[in-house]
Parts: C-alpha cells; structure tokens; sequence
C-alpha cells in the first residue's frame, strides 16, 4: 500500500509526525534541507524503516539541483534515496541528464529515475532507458497528467509494470486527484507526496471528505509557503488526515 509524504518544512513535518500524521515515507527537498539543515535533524534518528528520499528540487527552484547539493542533502539525513535530474515534459534530456548524474553517483546511493515525455510513448521509452541506466526506482510526475496525450498516471502504471519490476512513486498530487488515489491502489506504488493539505489548510481551504475527480481547489500554493514554518492549524491537521484516509482506502 502507498504512504503519504506530506510536502513542508522541517519543523512542521515533526509537528505531523509528533501528531502521528506522516508515515513511512518521506519525500524531502534537497535545496530546503540545505538551507535550514537545523529543521531536519530530527529526521537523522528516525527509525530504520522509514525512508527517505532527497528529491532534486526542479518544482521549487525551476531546474533540478546540482547531484553534489542533493548528494550533501542525502548524506546528512543518512538516506541513500535521490531523485535523479528531470526536465519537464522533455524525454530527451531528462536521460540525458540521469545518464550523467549515474556516472558520478557513488554505488552506495539508491536512485529515483523520473519519467518525462510529451507521449505515452515517450514515457514508456523512458521507462526501457531507465531500467537499462539500473536504476531503483521510477517517479512518475503530477506534469503527465497535464499532458492531453497521456493525462492519467494511473491508466499507465500498467503498460510501465510490462517493462519494468522497479518500485514506483508519484510526484505531487494532481489536479486529478481521483486519478491520484487510484494510481496508489496498485500494489507497486511505493507513496505520493504534496504540499497541497497543507497550503490549503493554512489558507482555510478545506479538503472534501471524498476524493473529487476535479482539482481540490482553484487557488494556487502561497509564494511565502516555505516562510510559513511550523504552521499547523487545525484545518492543517484535518486536511492531512483526509489525504491519509484516501491513500488508506
């Protein structure tokens, strides 16, 4: 079964976890560990199954960050997971670019390919390049869901699970989140990550009781979200333990 990684800063991830609110499974970004490395260091003692996973930044920063800077990120957290460089929707150099960041990549660190394609096509040639690159894992991203040729990560999980036996995750919620839960349903997938529960409680948004095949909300995240630090309102809470309900299902 999927785990849910609620996406924010250190200290209100430990004000969720004291809450009993994260799971197994965290997904973290790499430049926000860098810069407040002090909010994470609870994370360092966590118990040994709960995993990890530095993620390369491209959503926050606009371009994925340096495989040193997500390595360092990695190492002070102890986790061996990293998400290798991705260009949005751009198949071509998003190989380029894991084919790279491998040649550098210490054999004892446990990597995340991520999917990209403007074509259902296109992914699946991503998903062959990537098993062949040895990866250990493979993300699927919320972007391939806006994609009108592909627009359902749950419709390709199981074309992608005919040419690979890897672990999968899914980056971000959609504006499907239907699609979303759905896709978490099938064994393979290790976890989903967002911000989205938590920007929305804050902003007195409320996550609906049942899943909506339609977008939780019109709003987009605060550009102070990462300003926010160790805001947990009630609603936040709230909102965190739908998502949970919904993944569980």
């Amino acid at each position: 079964m999927a785990s849910y990684s609620p996406v924010a800063d250190g200290v209100t991830l430990n004000a969720l976890s004291n809450l009993n609110l994260t799971s197994d499974y965290y997904l973290l970004i790499s430049s926000q560990v860098r810069d407040h490395p002090e909010q994470y260091e609870w994370l360092a003692r966590r118990p040994s199954d709960v995993m990890i996973v530095m993620d390369n930044s491209v959503i926050e920063d606009g371009k994925p960050a340096p495989m040193a800077e997500i390595v360092a990120a990695a190492d002070l957290l102890r986790t061996p997971w990293v998400v290798l460089p991705d260009v949005l929707d751009n198949y071509q150099q998003t190989i380029w670019l894991t084919d790279a960041a491998l040649q550098v990549l210490e054999p004892n660190f446990k990597t995340v390919g991520v999917l990209q394609g403007n074509s259902i096509n296109e992914v699946l040639n991503c998903v062959v390049d990537m098993n062949k690159m040895s990866v250990d894992m493979i993300a699927l991203p919320r972007c391939l869901t806006d994609n009108l040729n592909i627009k359902s990560r749950a419709n390709l999980i199981p074309a992608i699970t005919r040419l690979t036996k890897l672990p999968l995750l899914l980056l971000g919620f959609s504006d499907k989140p239907y699609d979303d839960v759905i896709a978490c349903q099938h064994p393979v997938v290790r976890g989903i990550d967002s911000a989205q529960p938590i920007w929305m409680g804050r902003s007195g948004l409320k996550v609906p009781h049942v899943c909506p095949p339609t977008p939780l909300t019109t709003e987009r995240r605060p550009v102070d979200f990462w300003e926010q630090v160790g805001v947990v309102t009630p609603l936040v809470v709230k909102n965190v333990q739908r998502i949970k309900q919904w993944i569980s299902v």
